[in-house]
């Protein structure tokens, strides 16, 4: 019994030490690329529905190939946000609200796939999904002289939209208004020539971000161009 057990594990051994040795991640080509971009969030439902946030994206990129066109795609980015919607309303009045910032992280985790075109070109396609937490995000609500929050224009507007905002400013995660942590689906591809990157997606809002419990769903898609350059 002992010799079948010796030789058993051996053989385990064996096959597992082949096996590792032909996948084993420290063997792998392992790419790392710095990319910086523009963004664009975009918020349905709920009371936010006109506030699409954009700006600036940046960060790190670490592509793991299992066979030269198979790889997977882990990444951290942060992003820099703002954004500002007039609302018009009868007899020259008008409510604007705006973003002094916004802050997210973002880690996306990416099925990819590349395809030479030609002499030091390829292209990839990616798919997977990208999980977001947010920072801070500080909204300004400012009303114009002789704004009636009782007109008929407001109720329409609130009856439509969803909750009136109140003037002020106001810490969308610290008033527990945002969930901090949400997950979109991301699809896109891009070009590499040499060293450099070209690359576009677009994620698809999974997950409800409206915390305030009211019965309406909030989520945040968004799409996003970068250039990157490949260490």
């Amino acid at each position: 019994m002992k010799f079948r057990t010796i030789a058993l594990t051996a053989c385990v051994l064996t096959f597992s030490t082949s096996v590792f040795s032909q996948i084993s991640l420290f063997q792998k080509p392992f790419e790392i690329s710095y990319e910086i971009g523009f963004t664009q969030q975009m918020r349905r439902g709920a009371q936010y529905n006109n506030l699409n946030p954009i700006g600036i994206c940046t960060g790190l990129t670490g592509s793991l190939f299992f066979t030269n066109k198979l790889s997977m795609q882990l990444g951290v980015f942060y992003s820099n946000l703002h954004y500002a919607d007039e609302q018009d309303y009868e007899y020259g009045t008008y409510r604007l609200v705006q973003s002094n910032y916004s802050h997210n992280i973002s880690v996306p985790i990416y099925a990819a796939y590349t395809v030479p075109l030609f002499e030091k070109v390829k292209f990839t396609v990616f798919a997977g999904p990208d999980i977001h937490y947010g920072l801070a995000e500080k909204r300004l609500v400012a009303l114009s002289d002789g704004f009636a929050s009782d007109s008929s224009a407001i109720a329409n507007f609130q009856k439509e939209k969803g909750t009136f905002l109140n003037e002020g400013a106001t810490d969308l995660y610290k008033n527990e208004e945002l969930q901090r942590l949400s997950i979109s689906f991301d699809i896109g591809g891009g070009f590499e020539f040499s060293r450099f990157l070209l690359k576009g997606g677009y994620g698809f809002g999974l997950t409800n971000i409206n915390k305030i419990d009211n019965g309406n769903r909030l989520k945040q898609s968004g799409w996003n161009i970068s250039l990157g350059y490949k260490f």
